[in-house]
This record gives structure tokens, sequence and C-alpha cells, in this order.
């Protein structure tokens, strides 16, 4: 029987399963949608986002783990089915996950405790703001800065407001990760167990250390038993049941990080940016340290007696995606990707930019306190290309800073805003580097399995690929000017 790996991408709109041979073709693909309800909260009452669409600040953004859980259990059937009446036996399987969210559940019971806290979500700032470590200690241990968005601070919020989590705690049946610690103990039956990459965003991994940080957790007030094992990221996660066999998981990532494998082994001159639901730009480093304003996060981290450690100086811009909901009501109208591509159409000469703190203001400002914020007199259109120009304005603003210290001679970029060919051609503009497109939309599943069959030398990756290439363009300069002063008034 020919031998092949399945990868299991768990992502913020979708669960996706694949089978790939060892020449790096995809088999097959089963996929299962994933709601994500967006709640604002009032002291009197929740109501759907639907229903408030004038409100400004949603705070509690959630998803179902049972509906989750179900999904993937629903693809990996359609997936047993396809196997079954062809030769192929399934070796291993790889994990990639969305970093960020977050739940709570009973370690014994599997019954989670929580909904799954999105990595938008931001109910628990006051936490941060609280928080007796300064931004720059918890820079130094975690890579990251101290954020809303990462796990640890809804963590505490789950504690001190969910009585089901509160009293698991006190029972000692409490456990608290990311949603892939959940999902691998449940489809494993094995103890939770986590990465680093999932480890290192919930704010409590020390990157130097790769252990749990005392310092953090006391901070947080926290306990290390309600958190999953470590291990890095290839280890033995467990095993899954498939088709009449127990499929030993080797490999689990970030899918931010498994996505920078979809092209092969790293490009050490080239800067990786991904546009979805939040906009992503990583270059490759050896360190676990980055320049000020930007994050460093492990990016592959196996056995350290016999394999190379990777890194990642990483930025992030929240209000991408994320933000087509606020947008869709600043508009007056439900914004689609034709819309997008017409917006990029225009080059208007007057002001015309958008503020973005959709999300929060990410790197390299880091402020949580400002409201979203357009030039004066625009129209819609002019809304929509504002707020695109904003994801690629502030990309530029990080990318400045990286090539600092990098020698970065090409842009390779992925995610679904990608398909616009208009915000494709601004960014080579914009950074005078070429930007290359790979046309393949399951860049993080590729990644991944590239990862969990060992990095091989004969992989073949598919998909063709566009370049855009820099032309001149001085109405868009001038308007990433106008931006850039505007911004500095805003951040006063």
């Amino acid at each position: 029987m020919e031998r092949c790996f399945l990868v299991i991408d768990q992502g913020g709109q979708s669960s996706r399963v694949a089978l790939y041979r060892e020449s790096g073709e995809q088999l097959c693909l089963f996929s299962q949608p994933v709601q994500t309800r967006h709640l604002a909260v009032t002291a009197a009452q929740v109501t759907h986002i639907e229903q408030i669409a004038h409100t400004k600040q949603v705070t509690h953004i959630e998803q179902d783990a049972g509906e989750i859980l179900a999904g993937i259990r629903l693809a990996l059937a359609s997936l047993e089915n396809w196997l079954e009446d062809r030769a192929f036996r399934v070796i291993a399987a790889g994990y990639a996950g969305q970093g960020s969210s977050c739940l709570c559940w009973d370690k014994y019971t599997g019954e989670p405790l929580s909904p799954v806290f999105s990595w938008q979500d931001c109910r628990a700032e006051d936490v941060i703001h609280a928080l007796a470590l300064t931004d720059e200690e918890v820079c130094s241990r975690t890579g990251l800065r101290k954020s809303p968005h990462y796990g640890a601070s809804k963590m505490r919020w789950a504690l001190d407001n969910l009585e089901p989590v509160a009293r698991a705690a006190a029972e000692q049946r409490l456990m608290i990760g990311p949603v892939v610690s959940y999902i691998l103990q449940q489809l494993c039956g094995s103890p939770a167990v986590i990465d680093p990459g999932h480890a290192q965003r919930t704010l409590l991994w020390n990157i130097h250390s790769q252990q749990w940080d005392a310092d953090l957790l006391q901070a947080f007030q926290l306990q290390p038993q309600w958190l999953p094992a470590l291990l890095p990221h290839l280890a033995a996660f467990g095993n899954v049941p498939l088709a009449g066999r127990s499929v030993p998981v080797g490999a689990v990532m970030r899918d931010q990080g498994a996505s920078l494998f979809a092209r092969g082994k790293p490009d050490s001159t080239a800067c990786y940016i991904n546009l979805g639901t939040g906009a992503f730009l990583q270059v490759f480093s050896q360190v676990p340290h980055a320049p000020e304003g930007l994050l460093a996060s492990p990016i592959l981290l196996g056995d350290t007696a016999s394999s190379r450690s990777l890194y990642a100086t990483e930025a992030t811009v929240n209000g991408a995606a994320s933000a087509l909901p606020w947008l869709s009501a600043e508009c007056g109208f439900p914004v689609t990707p034709a819309d997008i591509e017409r917006a990029l159409e225009q080059s208007p000469q007057k002001p015309c930019f958008l503020l973005n703190a959709q999300g929060g203001l990410s790197a390299p400002y880091w402020r949580t306190d400002l409201q979203s914020r357009f030039s004066d007199g625009l129209e819609a259109t002019e809304k929509i290309l504002a707020w695109a120009e904003s994801i690629l304005f502030q990309l530029l603003v990080n990318l400045l800073l990286i090539r600092q210290q990098w020698d970065v001679r090409v842009i390779y970029i992925s995610g679904g805003l990608s398909h616009a060919d208009g915000l494709c051609q601004r960014l080579a503009n914009l950074s005078g580097l070429a930007v290359v497109r790979h046309e393949n939309a399951d860049a993080t599943l590729q990644g991944m399995a590239y990862v969990t069959a060992g990095q091989p030398d004969a992989w073949q990756f598919s998909g063709a690929s566009t370049q855009f290439l820099p032309a001149a363009d001085d109405a868009l300069h001038a308007r990433f000017s106008q931006w850039q002063s505007a911004m500095q008034q805003w951040l006063r």
C-alpha cells in the first residue's frame, strides 16, 4: 500500500482535513464550517451583532468547542470513506491550529466549560491593564506584548466570571488551553498537550526556558496544573484512530507558522505576509529576539539535541478581514470581494485614509484605547479603499523596521485578501519589492504536510505563482504620507 500523511487544519472559519502523498501531492480534502458569534455586552443584555450594526465595539467573540470537534470528526469520517476502496496507508499526522483561541474544559470528561474565546475577543482587557508586570517584562519573557488577544487574560476572566470553570478548578478537574489541546485530547484520548507555538500565544510561556513562566502564572493567578503538558513542535502528541488504525500525531504548529513551509524550506531573504482575518508579516530568524515593537515567535522547535530551532520576527495587523463586518456597517451594505476590487481601481487625489483600530491597533504601536477614524468626506467606495490601504500602510511600517536588520529581497503573500490583485500591486509599489502570490488556497495544509513528512527534498509543491513587480505610484505614496501624519496626531 502507498504511504501518505494526514493533516488537520483547524482555522477560524473552517476545519479541514487532507491526505498527502510522500511526493507532496494532495490526495483529498474535506472541510466543515466553523461559526463565530459576535456578541455585544451591555449591563442589561447580550445582543447579536446583526441587531446592533451601529455599535462600534464588540467585545465577546466566541466559537463552540463541541461544534468544532464535531466538524473535525465529520471531516475525518468523510476521509475514512474516501480511503475505503483505495490502497493508501496513513503513517503520520500533523495538526495546524489558530494560535490564540482558547477555552476551559473538564480534564476527565472532556466537557467544555466555556465557549472558545476567539483571538479577536478583548473582553478581559481590564485584566491586562491591571497586570503588575510591565510590557517590557512580559515581552522579555514571552516575545509578545501585553495584549487581551492572547489567552491568559481570558483564562483569568473565565475563572472569575464562569461558575462551572471556578467549580472545576476547586474540584481539581479544570483544564485551560488553546483549541488544539482540547481537540487532540478528545481525538486521541490522551492527556492534554501543547506545542511551543500555541503555548506562547497563552502569554504564559517563556521563550527562553521553553517552560511555563512562574512569574506570569503568578501575575494572572493561574495554576500550572490547569495547563497542558509542554512538548516541542515535533513530538509524540497522541494517536488518532483512522480507518481501523492508530495514526501517530508527530507535528503540531500554529497555522501561521505552518503556512511558512508551503513553498518548502525557509527562505532567509523573504518576507512572508498572510492577509486573512488578521494580517501577519514574518521573517525567519535563528534567535528568539525581535526589534522594538515587533514580536518573536517559535516556528519549529524539535529535539534540541538533533535539530535546528527556527524562530520568526513577526508583526500583526488586526483590522484586516476581521474588520469587514464593521466596514460593512460603515458603508451601509455588505462589502464583497468585488467591492474591494472596484475600490482598488480608484486613486483619489484628496486625503483618503483610515486610522484602523479594529481589534486594537497592533504592531508596532500596540494601543487598545483608540477608535477607528476615516478622513473626512469619504463615500462608501473610498472607505473600502481607505480600509484596504490602512492594512498595507501598517504592514509597510513594520516591513521598514524589519529591513533595518534583514536583507529582504522578495515578499511572498497568501491568504484570502491576497486574491485582490490591486492589494498585491500596491504592496509592491509601496515596498519596492517583488510580491509573489502562490496560487494555493491550501498553504497551511501543504506546509503542515511538508513538516509532518519530515521536510523531504523531493516534496513537490502545487499551484502556480503570480508576480507583482513594483511600479511608480506617486498618489499612493502621497496617501501613505497623509496616513503617517494623521497617525502621529492620533497616537498623541
